[in-house]
């Protein structure tokens, strides 16, 4: 089982459906790219290995602005 198989294993349980996904690969971009992992809608960010710390932080911040929004719109 690979990474791939267990991010669509986790999308497949209704209890985990609100759970932000991301990605760390050691594609280059072309290869993500190619198979798709910037495009699929089962992770939510996909970052390329070594990842920057910087970047890290910001799609946690993100993350953390988006589920924000969700509650307030409730």
């Amino acid at each position: 089982m690979d990474g791939e198989d267990v991010l669509h294993e986790i999308k497949q349980h209704p209890e985990l459906d609100d759970t932000l996904v991301i990605v760390l690969t050691g594609l280059d971009d072309d290869l993500i790219e190619s198979r798709d992992l910037d495009d699929d809608a089962d992770e939510d960010a996909v970052l390329e290995k070594p990842v920057d710390p910087g970047e890290f932080v910001e799609v946690i911040r993100s993350f953390e602005q988006f589920r924000l929004a969700i509650i307030q719109e409730d």
